[in-house]
C-alpha cells in the first residue's frame, strides 16, 4: 500500500497511475509474477475491503502520511493482517512489523499525536515518540549560480529545500533503504524465519550512518488495538 511518492516515475509516465506505471516496470523484469494493482484513494472503507476480500499474508505501508498510516493500522487489526510500516524524511527513516493484537501497533506509538516525528528519533531525542513535518514527495531544485555549492546546498537541492522555503522532502537513498529493510520483513514473514521487528522502532540516520532500536510496548489506552 503506497502512494508512490518516492518511487521513479519516468516523465514518459506522467499522467499514469502510478500502481499501473509500478506494475509494467515489475512485469517488465519478470513477466511471470502476478500483479493486481488497487488504485483507490484511502479511507478506512477502501482498506478494510482490500485486505477483507483479498485475504493478504502480509502487507507493506509505504504511505507518506500520519493519517494513512493511521487508516492502515487500524484496517490491519480490523482484518489481523500483518504489516511493516515505514516512513523517510531526508535522510532519516523508521520502520516497525505489526503483528495486530500480539504486538506494539501504530497507535501504541504515535496514536496520540498528530503527526509521527522522523527527526526525533533517527537523532539524539529518543526520551517521546513526537512531532514533526509529515513526509514530502522529492523535488529535484536546480542550482543556482550563486557560488560553489557546498554538501549542505547539494543536498538542500536534492530534498526540494530552497530559497522560497519550500518543506523538504526525502533523498531517493532513504527510501530505497528502507523499503529495502521492509521487503526482508516480508520475506522473514512469510518465511517463518530469523526475528521480526516486532516492539522495536528501528530509527536510521545516514547523515551520520546511525542505526538504533526503541523498544515499544502495547499501550494500555490504545484506541486500536486495547480491546484484546
Amino acid at each position: 500500500m503506497k502512494n508512490g511518492s518516492a518511487a521513479p516515475h519516468p516523465a514518459a509516465d506522467i499522467g499514469t497511475p502510478k500502481t499501473h506505471s509500478a506494475t509494467a516496470k515489475l512485469h517488465a523484469l519478470n513477466p511471470d509474477i502476478i500483479i493486481t494493482p488497487h488504485t483507490h484513494q484511502v479511507t478506512a472503507e477502501t482498506l478494510t475491503s482490500l485486505l477483507t476480500d483479498y485475504d493478504y499474508d502480509f502487507a507493506i505501508d509505504a504511505t507518506d502520511s500520519h493519517q494513512s498510516r493511521q487508516l492502515i493500522n487500524r484496517a490491519a487489526h480490523a482484518t489481523q493482517t500483518p504489516y511493516i510500516f515505514a516512513g523517510v524524511h531526508r535522510l532519516t527513516g523508521m520502520a516497525m512489523t505489526i503483528l495486530p493484537y500480539h504486538t506494539a501497533c501504530y497507535d501504541c506509538a504515535f496514536g496520540h499525536h498528530n503527526k509521527c516525528d522522523f527527526a526525533a528519533h533517527a537523532t539524539e531525542n529518543t526520551e517521546n515518540i513526537k512531532n514533526a513535518e509529515n513526509v514530502k514527495s522529492i523535488e529535484i531544485v536546480k542550482p543556482t549560480d550563486t557560488g560553489p555549492l557546498d554538501g549542505t546546498s547539494i543536498l538542500n537541492a536534492a530534498t526540494g529545500l530552497n530559497a522560497l522555503g519550500a518543506t523538504p522532502g526525502i533523498l531517493g537513498v532513504t527510501s530505497g533503504l528502507l523499503g529495502t529493510l521492509q521487503a526482508a520483513e516480508a520475506i522473514k514473514y512469510l518465511l517463518g524465519h530469523g526475528d521480526l521487528l516486532t516492539n522495536r522502532l528501528l530509527t536510521i540516520n545516514l547523515a551520520t550512518m546511525t542505526f538504533r532500536h526503541l523498544t515499544v510496548r502495547r499501550h494500555p489506552q490504545c484506541p486500536t488495538c486495547r480491546s484484546r
